[in-house]
């Protein structure tokens, strides 16, 4: 069964058993905004123009997440850069796309024990075997087993960023040029991240 994609990217990038990130968490969630605007780009509802992200169709589907974003992308008017969406949706992307797991019964919600209870939620899993599917499907696409459509080669292309995959340059090249353009966005996001915690 395949998930919208921001589901399975979070599936991807997090471990089953200990629900927590595999790789870097900053990294992950710009890649998960990311593929909250590629759900929207899939479904027809936004487009990006001059590397710009616009409204195509402004109709809500009834589903939390996307519906959020649309709402936000119409709200702000001009189109905005890509990386502008990954910034603004990252830090609670996290949390978001979560939730919608957590609604479908796939992942359960943690908090940090102890006294201070700080940290970050985990989502481990209710069933290892349904959270690591997205995971095989891609390992397998990636060896060239399986199929790769639209939304798997967008997901190679978005776990490439978050290194959770090697960077699959030549599924990028395939990609329609909506979803180059988006995942050249997030690449964007993902450098400029990069340097201001370096500096």
């Amino acid at each position: 069964m395949n998930h919208p994609l921001a589901d399975e990217l979070f599936l991807v990038g997090h471990d089953e058993y200990t629900g927590k990130p595999t790789g870097n968490a900053e990294v992950l969630a710009s890649a998960l905004a990311g593929a909250v605007v590629g759900e929207l780009l899939l479904d027809g509802r936004l487009t990006i123009v001059e590397g710009r992200v616009a409204v195509q169709a402004a109709r809500a589907y009834g589903e939390k997440v996307t519906d959020a974003v649309l709402g936000e992308v119409c709200r702000q008017g001009d189109p905005q850069p890509v990386r502008h969406w990954v910034d603004y949706l990252r830090g609670d992307v996290r949390d978001v796309v979560a939730r919608r797991l957590v609604a479908t019964g796939l992942v359960r919600r943690e908090q940090p024990r102890g006294l201070a209870r700080r940290g970050h939620a985990r989502y481990p899993a209710y069933d290892p075997q349904r959270y690591a599917e997205p995971r095989r499907r891609l390992a397998q696409a990636l060896a060239g087993q399986g199929p790769m459509d639209a939304q798997l080669a967008t997901l190679a292309a978005l776990a490439g960023i978050a290194v959770l995959v090697p960077d699959p340059a030549r599924i990028r090249e395939n990609l329609p040029w909506v979803l180059r353009d988006l995942v050249s966005g997030v690449d964007e996001a993902v450098h400029a991240l990069a340097l201001a915690t370096a500096s």
